[in-house]
């Protein structure tokens, strides 16, 4: 008996050791693709912004420049998304609410799936059916990033026909569409003045009722074998994670071979236009730098080219004097040469890492007045302690505007 407790005991052993060895390189696989997929994204999202601050582009250019910009913040953030799963699955997600044009959002949000609704002849109609304010406070990401899921499922399970998206007020559905304005027991419910309907009806396949409650669970991509299972299978259980954590449900209802109808209601807090005047709200960076005396000099210290292109592109527009390395080595020999007011470094360099970098360059220059920031596309707290700040890839460029305003 004592033989085969003292077997078991082993085995249990051996078992947590190959699950633990397993589980550490699954953290190197994710923190390796982590950097691979964040380091191109850089320069899609950093060039898409600084085009948005060209005045020659026409409208439509501007608009198609943007369309790049949103869906590449999107891939980001699915990308998070996956990288960050455990955290999805408890549901423990971080909301921004900030202010943001209402119009413009759902405008581009459209532009973004219409793509995909003209491949397959549907239709895509947008109804607004209140009269929405136009500046609201919400987190844009998240609520972009529901939406989106929900509407490209529509589309994706849908073959003729198309997809309608719906927004008001509650009280402004009809209650025979939108059963969830009457409790549990029949009774009427009042309606709730500034809590939003967000509905998304399609002409499609339709679900199962027994079904209904498995969609909602991790990489359940497809329920119809015929239907081309792209895509994570995580969509909608992260969606319904994020509404959980803004106060909401998402609510379904389908006939199969008729199609389905996803819905969640959020408060969002409208905001007085003339109170959000200090702030743009748009897709230009809208940020102008204010220095006095010369303009500032700036080194830039990163192996990859593109990335480095990005950021002096960007300072371009404001005339700033610009030196660029791509190893510590030569970061080393411009900073002692020209002592710049700003360093921006990354971490990972060929060599002599940026942290080293900026340790030997403090031995030759005082930095006491010299804005250090650091980039990478690994999320790790040793990154945080190294430099005045850290941003992580793919750089938020107007972040990076707003460091140099601050310290300019």
């Amino acid at each position: 008996m004592e033989e085969r407790v003292n077997a078991r005991t082993a085995e249990l052993a051996r078992a947590k050791e190959v699950a633990e060895t397993a589980n550490q390189a699954k953290s190197v696989f994710i923190a390796h693709m982590s950097h691979e997929l964040r380091t191109p994204l850089n320069s899609i999202l950093g060039f898409a912004q600084i085009l948005l601050q060209n005045t020659d582009l026409n409208l439509e250019r501007q608009n198609q420049v943007g369309t790049i910009y949103q869906s590449g913040k999107h891939l980001l953030t699915l990308i998070n998304d996956i990288l960050h799963l455990a955290k999805i699955e408890a549901g423990k997600l971080e909301l921004q609410a900030k202010r943001f044009n209402f119009f413009t959002f759902v405008d581009r949000l459209l532009a973004i799936v219409r793509v995909n609704a003209e491949k397959k002849n549907l239709y895509l109609h947008y109804q607004p059916l209140s009269n929405l304010p136009e500046i609201v406070c919400c987190d844009e990401t998240r609520l972009r990033q529901v939406l989106l899921n929900l509407l490209s499922n529509a589309l994706k399970f849908t073959e003729t026909g198309g997809v309608t998206m719906k927004i008001g007020y509650i009280e402004d559905f009809d209650a025979e569409i939108s059963p969830q304005t009457q409790s549990s027991n029949g009774d009427d419910k009042t309606p709730t003045s500034g809590v939003v309907r967000f509905q998304i009806e399609d002409t499609g396949i339709g679900i199962e009722q027994q079904k209904l409650k498995e969609i909602f669970l991790p990489f359940q991509q497809s329920l119809q074998h015929n239907i081309n299972s792209e895509g994570t299978g995580l969509g909608l259980t992260i969606s319904e994670n994020i509404i959980k954590e803004m106060g909401s449900k998402i609510e379904v209802k389908s006939s199969l071979g008729k199609g389905s109808t996803f819905w969640f209601d959020l408060e969002l807090s409208a905001v007085n236009i003339s109170d959000a005047q200090s702030q743009l709200i748009s897709t230009h960076l809208g940020l102008p730098l204010e220095f006095e005396g010369k303009a500032p000099t700036i080194l830039i210290v990163d192996d990859n080219q593109d990335s480095c292109s990005v950021l002096t592109n960007l300072f371009a527009l404001f005339d700033f004097t610009v030196w660029e390395a791509h190893t510590g080595e030569v970061g080393i020999t411009l900073a002692k040469e020209h002592k710049p007011d700003v360093i921006i470094f990354d971490y990972a360099l060929p060599g002599i890492s940026g942290a080293q970098m900026l340790a030997q360059i403090k031995e030759y220059i005082n930095l006491v007045n010299t804005l250090t920031i650091g980039t990478s596309a690994l999320n790790i707290a040793e990154n945080k302690k190294v430099g005045d700040a850290f941003v992580i890839k793919p750089i938020n460029l107007k972040k990076v505007l707003s460091l140099l305003t601050t310290h300019l």
